[in-house]
């Protein structure tokens, strides 16, 4: 995202307005998350401008701009409602994450929030860095490497999948970067073992597996997001390899996500962040939602060529995968169960461009809505997705974590039924994921994992693998600043 010359004079008040307002120690880097408040700043001078009938353009901007910019600070629905609670929680959890490492002999020279979603009033996976390595804290969770680790060794297929090392700290843990690819192996070899990762992917019950969930190592793919392993199935969307791998199915009426596990170039997708901008010749200035960026290769497009010059050498892994599963059934079942009841995976109720685009909205609420209202509204913007299977405390739920400025989140325990959101159940499935995976392996035949190759080559034959076309209209919408 390239900030316009005035995004900048907005970010430099807000800089003016963290350093007046707050302690910011030199070893926490914002950049990050500065963005993401930027967001809202940005918006709310828009609403401030039109509300108060000030007009911004070219020639008066240096000085309206930093006066709109400090009446949305004293805001107390919006900035003293989402964005304060978030920058406070954010510089004290880093705080807290510093002394604990300082504490254990490892002192950081660096933390960086925001790596990732916000979720849980604000919470994101954070970056450490310390002489030159890095690793990243998440926090609210559990590890599940023993669990993966087992799995795939009981399966006879560990030298395909890198699971990162980790380490328990605060409420969370801190996880190894996985290491570059020093030497790649060919990438018929590559692709082969991603055809085997696939496989246990699917087994697994792993979701989500976008280009920033996954890394390529030498020659294995690694898993980055644990929380997507014996999750339900995205959008209670039957499973299989479409749904596991975020595949795009080339049937045109199907077609579904084009950003996943064989994308070589990133959809070129944006956060629907605002931008001021010049317009018309009085130069005014408007909002500009940036709806789409220029694309750029995933982490597996820098080191390798597209997936579908190597059809053959994934579909060969992928039988080789499902082929192990079968022959270890009970061995893999029994280290899937061996999951931590305290572990959470994520429940896929909703796509996350679609919430940040909702979570726009909050930000040009009305200076005059109350809390209570703008909840409604998100409530009633969420009622027209067609989703048979959310019922209305999701949606609820939805339009709470919107409206404390998170991306939603719910999770479920594998080995429960219950849907939760941090605060208490919220929905509930049909079965328990680590049942409906453990049921799934074992009911593995050959004409299963002849499907599964089938829907994997004809989404390998599909254009956008070719040459996807991830460029967009820039602008979306504008609003008068």
């Amino acid at each position: 995202m390239r900030y316009s010359d005035y995004d900048l004079m907005v970010l430099e008040v807000f800089d003016d307005h963290l350093h007046e307002s707050y302690r910011v120690p030199g070893y926490i880097d914002l950049t990050r998350m500065r963005h993401e408040w930027l967001r809202y700043l940005i918006l709310r001078i828009a609403v401030v401008s039109k509300e108060t009938g000030t007009a911004v353009n070219a020639g008066n901007a240096g000085r309206l701009l930093p006066e709109l910019a400090r009446r949305v600070f004293d805001d107390p629905i919006i900035w003293r409602g989402i964005v304060a609670p978030q920058i406070a929680l954010c510089l004290d959890e880093a705080g807290r994450l510093h002394r604990a490492l300082t504490d254990g002999g490892a002192e950081p020279d660096r933390i960086e929030p925001g790596i990732g979603d916000p979720h849980r009033y604000g919470r994101t996976t954070t970056k450490v860095s310390r002489n030159g390595s890095f690793q990243y804290y998440k926090p609210g969770r559990v590890s599940r490497r023993a669990t993966l680790t087992a799995l795939f060794g009981e399966a006879d297929i560990s030298e395909s999948i890198h699971v990162p090392p980790d380490t328990p700290i605060l409420d969370g843990y801190l996880q190894d970067a996985v290491p570059a690819p020093s030497s790649p192996a060919p990438d018929e070899e590559f692709w082969y073992h991603a055809g085997i990762f696939a496989a246990a992917a699917d087994c697994a019950g792993i979701i989500d597996l976008h280009y920033g969930n996954i890394a390529p190592t030498d020659d294995a793919v690694a898993i980055i997001d644990d929380e997507t392993v014996l999750a339900l199935s995205p959008f209670d969307r039957e499973r299989n390899l479409l749904t596991t791998l975020l595949l795009q199915d080339p049937t045109p009426s199907e077609t579904e996500v084009s950003a996943g596990f064989m994308a070589i170039s990133t959809t070129g997708i944006s956060r629907y962040f605002p931008s001021l901008r010049e317009s018309g010749p009085d130069r005014q200035l408007t909002v500009r939602m940036t709806t789409r960026l220029d694309s750029k290769p995933t982490p597996i497009g820098r080191h390798v060529r597209s997936l579908r010059e190597y059809v053959d050498e994934f579909v060969a892994g992928l039988a080789h995968g499902y082929a192990n599963i079968r022959r270890n059934r009970h061995a893999v079942v029994h280290a899937l169960r061996s999951c931590p009841r305290e572990s959470r995976s994520r429940a896929l109720m909703y796509s996350t461009p679609g919430y940040a685009r909702l979570s726009a909205l909050v930000a040009v609420s009305p200076s005059a809505a109350s809390s209570s209202e703008i909840h409604d509204r998100l409530v009633e913007e969420l009622g027209r997705y067609p989703r048979a299977t959310v019922g209305r405390e999701i949606i609820a739920s939805e339009a709470r974590q919107l409206l404390s400025g998170d991306i939603p989140l719910f999770s479920i325990d594998p080995h429960s039924t219950h849907i939760v959101d941090g605060a208490g159940r919220v929905g509930r499935v049909r079965r328990a994921p680590i049942d409906e995976c453990c049921r799934r392996i074992l009911a593995l035949d050959q004409n299963y994992a002849t499907e599964q190759a089938r829907i994997a080559a004809q989404c390998c034959s599909a254009d956008y693998l070719a040459s996807p076309d991830n460029r967009g209209a820039a602008i979306a919408t504008e609003v008068p600043a």
